[in-house]
């Protein structure tokens, strides 16, 4: 039971073949692990291994890579063994319970089970964490794990065999094998090759696709033709685009979706420009097999993508247009992945993996409608606890979005403790959680809570993943972001730097994750007034947001307001105002008129339509502004009382004090101590009403017996002579931010 047909073209490892064949020959129970880096082709000498020894032994590949995908490929084995139809109704452990027994016992003869990709240590912590309880123990069978984790070949007592780098030799060997050539060249050629060796790190998988793109394209083997792994792949997704544009498109719609078990059928129904015609299909597979980008299995219309084929192409797509085709998989996916029904079982299963990959950080209806239709088919799978992290993650995320934090807070916490008490502390999936929990705490303003979560995570991830993992670059961007929020620019400035950089470096100028540090960097030199560079970075991340995510993405929405403030803190009145119109149209439309950042938005655009001088209209806005705050926050909430500033402050700069007098009583406490809204009488937002009360009762009563001041100035009174007196306005309660 493998699907992975037999390469024809394996070359080299003959050391490794042997190995695995000493150390599965004895009697009773064997464990190995092929342990390598990604890219290093245990998968593929897994494969030739398997291939070397048919019909001498049953065969089995499952996938270990998440216990979801270990569970489906158990379910398989069940079916060929019988034990699903003799169980009626049974439960997915009982099954899997089956399966493990059926192996451990003499009915299965002697047999070879392969874990591909054991890579989550958490799913292999013990024998009852979620995958190990299932893997067989016993007198006899040969198990071989692939996994890029030494913890786990040796939690597995396996003997270990470390797949590293070809030699240049068996690099030089695979590398003519798939260029076709009879392996002579010239001595210019000669030095350039080993310079291509070198840049792809000697590992199998990018040599193949630097091969395929050259026997495809007849290119030499030019000195500068690749300088690292990620240029070899953008020369092929380019020739690739050129030759076949089909081939291109599905290439990119693979990119959001699992890498692993692909149905044809997906691809089929997908609604690309020439998918249907059977030929152009056929052409277009062929030729991504023909790259050694994809794979096709031995005896089902299944594709697979390796792990640094589908990374770089997520990364090729940062530059053109990632917002397109992420939409167009969660399409995809959103038509093919209905709601249960018993009929639609066995399509729901193959495409389950890929509806999971498209909502993960999908943003919009259609992909809260997917998610919603994954919690229930996990619930109709009886994975009862996924299903329920699943459809409660989803409603925090959409509380979080409506600003409603206290709730998405409870409804995050309930998430991590679940997570934690069923999967344990340190799991990557509780650890998501709770730095899902941090940032609604940052939300929150609750910066020291947040900044606690965020290191526990972070630590986890530099363990887990190592310090240069996008992962990782994450959680410090968003640490960066609670010490700036604390006042702690030089400290954030520094944090924000780093990610910039590493996040650049690892993922490309133009990803979403690198752009979300550039953002993030521009606030921190905002802080430090320097405003030209903060500006060129709010430019920079507005437009690769633009490109990438869209016009009316939450992030992009975020630059346009970043770049808004920056340009008011430069005078340059005329081009805020057309952002805060920008965001103002945006937010609207996406969010509602009242929502709180729509308000803010209000707000800012009457700030800039002041600035200008244009009076009624700023008036016009920052009345919304108040009247809406008050309904929605009311009258003791901070933004509501800035509102009655600003709109106080400008109506005072037009002498209408009777007006000004009105705003702040309605804010001010009352007779006995009390307050309208939440704010005490001492705190500073009150004093300033206080204090703002005071001059325009002085301003009021001066100006019923005489006439109004020259603008910009006001009028108290003289403590000498009682007579009225023309002084500055105090620039302190003046200003307007």
């Amino acid at each position: 039971m493998v699907s992975y047909a037999r390469n024809k073209e394996f070359t080299g490892r003959s050391e490794s073949i042997e190995r695995i064949r000493e150390l599965s020959g004895g009697d009773g129970h064997n464990r190995i692990s092929l342990y390598g880096l990604g890219g290093a082709g245990k998968s593929q000498l897994a494969i030739e291994y398997i291939y070397r020894n048919e019909g001498l032994r049953n065969t089995f590949w499952v996938h270990g890579s998440s216990f979801l995908r270990f569970s489906q490929d158990y379910g398989s084995i069940s079916q060929y063994i019988g034990t699903l139809h003799d169980s009626p109704g049974a439960t997915e452990h009982k099954l899997l319970l089956k399966v493990k027994k059926w192996l451990e016992s003499p009915a299965s003869g002697d047999w070879i089970l392969v874990i591909d990709n054991a890579d989550n240590e958490d799913d292999f912590a013990g024998n009852d964490s979620a995958i190990s309880k299932f893997v067989p123990q016993g007198s006899k069978g040969t198990i071989i794990f692939t996994t890029r984790s030494r913890v786990i070949a040796s939690r597995q007592g396996c003997k270990v065999i470390e797949v590293g780098k070809m030699t240049d030799q068996e690099a030089r060997m695979l590398f003519f094998t798939r260029l076709g050539s009879s392996g002579t060249i010239g001595l210019d050629d000669d030095r350039a090759l080993g310079k291509i060796l070198d840049a792809l790190d000697h590992l199998p998988l990018v040599i193949v696709a630097a091969a395929a793109c050259m026997a495809e394209t007849n290119t030499s083997p030019e000195v500068d033709m690749t300088e690292s792994i990620l240029s070899t792949y953008f020369i092929t997704y380019d020739k690739i685009k050129e030759q076949i544009p089909l081939a291109g498109d599905l290439l990119r719609l693979i990119a959001f979706f699992n890498r692993q078990n692909i149905p044809e059928e997906l691809l089929l129904q997908s609604g690309l420009e020439g998918v249907e015609d059977e030929d152009r299909f056929r052409e277009a597979t062929g030729k991504l097999l023909g790259f050694s980008l994809a794979t096709r299995a031995k005896d089902q219309p299944m594709y697979e993508l390796h792990r640094l084929v589908h990374r770089s192409i997520q990364i090729y797509l940062s530059t053109e247009g990632m917002s397109e085709w992420r939409n167009k998989a969660l399409e995809v996916i959103s038509r093919l992945f209905p709601e249960y029904t018993s009929e639609q079982r066995d399509s729901r299963a193959a495409y389950f993996p890929h509806a999971l990959a498209v909502v993960e950080d999908a943003t919009g209806p259609v992909a809260r409608q997917v998610g919603y239709r994954v919690g229930l088919y996990l619930r109709e799978m009886g994975h009862y606890n996924d299903a329920l992290a699943q459809v409660t993650s989803l409603l925090a995320y959409i509380l979080r979005g409506l600003s409603r934090y206290e709730e998405a807070e409870s409804t995050f916490r309930d998430v991590q403790e679940a997570r934690s008490r069923i999967l344990g502390p340190e799991n990557s999936l509780t650890m998501t959680s709770l730095g899902d929990l941090a940032l609604v705490l940052h939300d929150l303003r609750r910066y020291g809570e947040a900044e606690a979560m965020f290191r526990r995570v972070l630590k986890y991830r530099e363990k887990a993943l190592g310090p240069f993992h996008p992962e990782t670059l994450k959680i410090i961007n968003n640490i960066a972001r609670v010490l700036h929020d604390q006042g702690r620019y030089a400290e954030a400035k520094s944090m924000f730097q780093r990610t910039t950089e590493d996040t650049e470096k690892a993922l490309g100028p133009t990803h979403p994750q690198t752009l979300t540090a550039v953002h993030n960097l521009a606030f921190a030199l905002r802080a430090e007034s320097n405003h030209a560079e903060a500006e060129t970075m709010f430019r920079r991340a507005l437009e690769g947001r633009e490109k990438v995510l869209g016009p009316t993405h939450p992030h992009t929405l975020a630059s346009i307001i970043g770049l808004g403030l920056s340009l008011r803190d430069q005078e340059k009145h005329s081009e805020e105002e057309e952002m805060f119109r920008r965001a103002l149209d945006i937010q609207e439309k996406t969010r509602g008129p009242e929502h709180v950042d729509t308000l803010e938005s209000v707000n800012s655009l009457a700030l800039a339509l002041e600035s200008q001088g244009k009076l009624e209209d700023a008036e016009r806005m920052f009345r919304r502004a108040l009247d809406a705050r008050e309904r929605v926050l009311g009258w003791g909430h901070p933004a509501t009382i800035k509102s009655v500033n600003h709109l106080a402050s400008m109506l005072q700069d037009q002498g209408k004090f009777d007006e000004v007098q009105e705003l702040f009583l309605r804010g001010c406490p009352t007779d006995n101590g009390g307050q309208r809204g939440t704010l005490g009488p001492t705190h500073s937002q009150t004093l300033i009403v206080i204090h703002n009360l005071a001059f325009a009762s002085v301003q009021n009563s001066i100006t019923s017996k005489q006439k109004p001041c020259p603008a910009g100035e006001s009028t108290t009174v003289s403590r000498s002579s009682g007579q009225p007196t023309h002084i500055p306005y105090p620039r302190g309660t003046k200003k307007r931010t």
